[in-house]
């Protein structure tokens, strides 16, 4: 009896837990605000990246296909954020989070010392 109620119990905790990470997971392929970029967002050993997977011909920045642009991402379960990470803008790395806002949308915060900004990105479909 005891073992099948630990069992019951552990079973709802990883679901608990598996379901909050499927929610706020920003895995997938995401439009900048000005949708001229493309930015597809893997994981890779616990920490989250993106890289620019599409570039309209109108974009005139010097980055590149295949650039990873924001690098070591980690979620935090309290705050269903990611945060620790950078991103790379022109020739300077940035401090930076990311919140998933709905399904449809990330909100980008980019700081670098007492300054900081914030991008609405949004789902792109691959």
């Amino acid at each position: 009896m005891k073992r099948s109620l630990l069992i019951l119990i552990f079973c709802c905790f990883a679901t608990l837990s598996k379901g909050q990470t499927i929610k706020d997971d920003i895995s997938g392929t995401w439009f900048t605000k000005t949708k001229n970029l493309k930015v597809e967002f893997f994981k890779s050993e616990g920490r989250y990246f993106g890289k620019i997977i599409w570039k309209s011909p109108e974009n005139k920045t010097e980055s590149r296909i295949g650039d990873v642009i924001i690098s070591d991402l980690k979620y935090i379960s309290p705050e269903a954020q990611y945060q620790s990470g950078k991103m790379r803008a022109k020739k300077f790395n940035l401090d930076c989070k990311v919140k998933k806002d709905s399904p449809n949308t990330i909100i980008i915060t980019v700081s670098k010392a007492f300054m900081s900004r914030k991008l609405v990105w949004t789902k792109a479909d691959r």
